[in-house]
């Protein structure tokens, strides 16, 4: 078995629920070290887990989780930016300008 120091390193955004919580059971199966963040939470309890409550629309919060990553993990192999809001199952252009904008920041 791996130590953990030596496990590829993996960063997702946007873990607290459906396609970025599976991603995360996903790698974690696949024998990585995991980093999460999302605006909630997590419920994954695993020793190659770790998670940061941050939203990725925060510069410096975000600053934080690779500050973390650089002096921790000393590398990252694989991001996978899954994060974003959802406010409703509509085509965007029914959405308010507003909440397009939120979306892409």
């Amino acid at each position: 078995m791996k130590e953990q120091t030596d496990l590829p390193v993996i960063l997702i955004t946007g873990t607290s629920r459906g396609i970025g919580n599976f991603l995360a059971h996903h790698f974690l199966a696949e024998n990585y070290f995991v980093i999460c963040c999302s605006r909630s939470a997590s419920t994954i309890s695993n020793d190659n887990y770790y998670h940061f409550n941050v939203d990725v629309s925060d510069e410096n919060a975000v600053m934080g989780v690779f500050k973390y990553i650089r002096a921790e993990r000393k590398r990252l192999d694989i991001l996978i930016n899954n994060a974003a809001i959802n406010p409703a199952i509509v085509s965007a252009a029914l959405l308010p300008y507003e909440t397009i904008q939120k979306h892409i920041k």
